[in-house]
């Protein structure tokens, strides 16, 4: 039984979605990024490749994070 209130459930679906997201960048990727598995290492070129690939996922959910809050705040909704 939740006894935060209404907040509490949408904190925590708020942080569920967080993490969903995280989860999926990072599989996403992993998936495009590594290649080799002969070594124990990443290569240089899977380490930027993962960097950029993360840095760029993480970007736009935040620019959509924004946009949201922009939407709530103006009464639209959001997404």
């Amino acid at each position: 039984m939740n006894m935060g209130g209404p907040g509490q459930d949408v904190n925590e679906m708020s942080m569920q979605i967080s993490f969903r997201m995280m989860n999926d960048t990072m599989k996403d990727c992993f998936g495009d990024c590594v290649t080799d598995f002969s070594s124990q290492q990443l290569s240089g070129a899977e380490q930027g490749c993962l960097k950029n690939c993360a840095g760029r996922s993480f970007s736009a959910m935040q620019l959509l994070s924004s946009l949201q809050e922009q939407m709530s705040a103006r009464g639209q909704g959001g997404f």
